[in-house]
């Protein structure tokens, strides 16, 4: 199970291992994640970590709505 991030605020050290942590699983679903915003460009973030989900494969489509009731990590 993943621990949830437990203080506010993000570093990028932080981030990187959670998404190493998550990217396993993601690809299980045939998903990737990714890194944007300020964590990435700045190195932190006071409040959040935006992530992006896209697809392992390219070309074929994806119905992310079998994610929608999904509880959060």
């Amino acid at each position: 199970m993943i621990k949830t991030h437990e203080h506010k605020g993000w570093e990028r050290y932080e981030a990187i291992k959670f998404l190493e942590d998550i990217e396993p699983i993601a690809a299980e679903c045939g998903l990737h994640i990714g890194m944007c915003g300020s964590v990435l460009h700045k190195g932190h973030s006071s409040d959040d970590l935006d992530l992006v989900v896209f697809p392992l494969k390219t070309g074929k489509g994806y119905d992310f709505r079998q994610f929608q009731d999904m509880p959060p990590i």
